[in-house]
Parts: C-alpha cells; structure tokens; sequence
C-alpha cells in the first residue's frame, strides 16, 4: 500500500511540502532558543532522544519524499540535541535501516538471483559502487550541514515542489 499511494504524485509533492515545513520550523525553534539543548554529541544522547529520533525515522520512511534524514535531524533538535549530533545521529541510524532494507529487497529477489535472471556479478558490482559513492556523499554531506542551515534545504524542497507541480502535475510551464 504504501508504494500504491506513497509514490503518487500527489503524494510526493505534499512530502516535499510539509516536509520542508517541519524542517523550517523545527530549526527556528531550535535556533530561537525555545528548545533547552540536553545533547552537544552523540555520546549525550539519552534513550528517550534516540527512541524519539527512531519513532520519526520510521514514521517519515513511510511518505516517499518527506526526507528521513532531514526529519530525523529536525527531530533530534526539536528532542534538545545539538546541530552537530543531530546530523550525526542521523547518518548513524541509518545504517540499520538501510541494511534491512537492502536484505528484504535481496530475500524479494532472490528466485531471480538463484534463477541466474539477475546477474550476481552486475548485483555485487552495484552493492560496491554505492556503498562507496554512499560513504563520500554522507561525509561530504555532514560537512556541508556544519555550514549550511535546514532552512535553505526547505526552501530548495518548496521551490522542487512548485517546479514538480508546474511540469509533472499541470504538465508544462504555460
């Protein structure tokens, strides 16, 4: 079901939308100092935060386009943590749930796999090209988040949804 209705177009526009809002919003709040800052690093994290964190990962997985590493980082900072250890923190938690991910979708496929239908060489292949493209894009990236705020990242999600409804909903641009 949630590939049925998750991937509409319809649907996606509004994960960009109200995503980009949660992210704006939770940092303002963060940044305007109305949320008491408990966790400077990771190593602060309490496991109310983290049981927090995790509960929005998994709600955000659920909506195609939201962005569960931006939601996870507004909601470590909306649960006190810092900049810095929400980033981290997000990265972190990702690998569980990618590596789950990425076993359900082998287990999904594996009739193909023993078959010979897909070719194991091309799958091992495709594993170590993204796995390594993956690690430079996350250190990069973490870099980046140190200098550049979610607000500028909501607003690159608002202006992608108006391009988004204006070619793909209404069809073109006049």
């Amino acid at each position: 079901p949630i590939k049925e209705i998750g991937f509409s177009t319809v649907s996606v526009l509004w994960a960009l939308i109200v995503g980009g809002l949660y992210m704006w919003i939770s940092e303002a709040l963060h940044d305007s100092g109305k949320i008491r800052r408990t966790s400077e690093t990771m190593d602060d994290i309490t496991y109310k935060q983290a049981f927090i964190i995790g509960c929005i990962q998994c709600i955000s997985a659920l909506w195609p386009g939201f962005s569960r590493s931006g939601s996870t980082i507004a909601g470590g900072m909306l649960t006190g943590l810092s900049y810095r250890a929400s980033a981290d923190f997000s990265f972190f938690i990702a690998i569980p749930i990618m590596t789950a991910a990425t076993g359900y979708e082998l287990l999904d496929n594996w009739q193909e796999i023993r078959s010979g239908t897909l070719d194991a060489g091309f799958l091992l292949t495709g594993f170590a090209v993204s796995f390594l493209v993956a690690w430079i894009v996350v250190a990069a990236f973490l870099k980046v988040l140190q200098k550049v705020k979610l607000k500028y990242f909501a607003w690159y999600r608002f202006v992608l949804a108006g391009l988004f409804y204006v070619f793909i909903v209404r069809g073109s641009l006049f």
